[in-house]
């Protein structure tokens, strides 16, 4: 007669390997942060597709090499990679240094520019372009990119006042 295995011991193991788990995906979070501060020095975009491409690739083939899923597998790091994204994302917004990003329709000096520079003056200490800049249309996409940062609106920024950003 076969014994069977403990089922408690075995969801006892399991438990102790989600700890690890867990604990892998906290450092890799706080790696996060780091990538952040570099991409804000750096001026670069959040994401980086070739990059996430690259490491997608490494990631599949890895796991088929374990035995695993390959799909499955890139379905949970493509997670990770999002969880990423929006701790970035988290940490630039909570920056007192983090410049702000105004898009307006039109071009400098028309009437929804002169709100803006009434309220923030006429300093560059923000950036403040035309929608038309930012090489996003319609006015829904010019403000998701202005809220994002926007490779584009990064390159506009290099090209024209990059000390201000």
């Amino acid at each position: 007669m076969t014994t069977l295995p403990d089922l408690d011991l075995i969801r006892t193991s399991i438990e102790r390997i989600d700890e690890e788990i867990l604990d892998a995906l906290r450092r890799r979070m706080a790696l996060a942060d780091d990538v952040a501060r570099a991409k804000l020095a750096a001026a670069a975009p959040f994401r980086d597709q070739r990059r996430e491409d690259l490491l997608l690739r490494r990631i599949r083939t890895r796991a088929a090499e374990h035995g695993l899923d390959p799909h499955e597998v890139e379905r949970i790091w493509r997670l990770f990679i999002d969880m990423s994204v929006a701790r970035q994302h988290e940490l630039v917004t909570r920056l007192d240094t983090t410049p702000l990003r105004v898009a307006y329709p039109g071009v400098e000096g028309s009437y929804s520019h002169r709100p803006r520079a009434a309220a923030m003056g006429t300093a560059r200490a923000a950036c403040c372009c035309p929608a038309s800049t930012m090489r996003a249309r319609p006015w829904r996409r010019s403000a998701a990119a202005s809220r994002t940062g926007a490779a584009a609106h990064r390159e506009h920024h290099r090209g024209q006042h990059e000390r201000d950003v």
